[in-house]
C-alpha cells in the first residue's frame, strides 16, 4: 500500500494537494511547500485540514441538510459580507481568494448544503483559516 503525503504552504500551513506521488522536498521548498505523510489512505470524508499541525483532523459527522438559504442565515451579515468580499480583498492571498471564489461559485449552483461533507467542513475551516469566522463561530454555525 502506497503512503499518502499532504502537500501545503509552508508560510500559511494551507493544504495544496494529497497524493500518493510528490514532488522532491527541494523542489517543494523552491516552492515554498512541504510535505508531510498522512498515513496510507487518503484523509477520510469527515476530516479538515489543520493548518497549524499540518495533519487532518477528525469530526463526528452533522446530521443536517439545509437549504441554500438556511445555510446563509447561519451567518451574521457581516461574516457573509465579508465573504462575499473575500475573493476581491487584498488582506487575502491570491490563492485564498481563488478557493474562497471557487468555493461561493459552488455554493451558488448547491440546492441544499449537507453539513456532513468534507467539502462543506473544509470550507467552514477555510473561512476560520483565513480569520473570516472564529472557530467558535464554525461550531455553531454547524449546530
Amino acid at each position: 500500500m502506497a503512503t499518502w503525503y499532504a502537500v501545503y504552504e509552508i508560510a500559511t500551513g494551507d493544504l495544496v494537494s494529497t497524493g500518493t506521488v510528490i514532488a522532491a522536498d527541494s523542489v517543494l521548498a523552491e516552492l515554498g511547500r512541504a510535505a508531510v505523510a498522512i498515513g496510507q489512505s487518503p484523509p477520510g470524508p469527515y476530516t479538515v485540514w489543520n493548518k497549524v499541525t499540518h495533519a487532518f483532523d477528525t469530526f463526528a459527522p452533522p446530521k443536517e441538510v439545509l437549504s441554500k438559504r438556511e445555510f446563509m442565515e447561519r451567518f451574521t451579515d457581516t461574516e457573509w459580507d465579508d465573504i462575499i468580499a473575500g475573493p476581491s480583498s487584498n488582506a487575502l492571498t491570491t490563492s485564498q481568494r481563488k478557493t474562497l471564489g471557487g468555493a461561493l461559485e459552488r455554493l451558488r449552483w448547491m440546492d441544499e448544503v449537507d453539513l456532513g461533507l468534507a467539502r462543506v467542513q473544509n470550507f467552514l475551516q477555510f473561512l476560520v483559516n483565513v480569520s473570516l469566522i472564529t472557530a467558535a463561530r464554525r461550531t455553531e454555525i454547524i449546530g
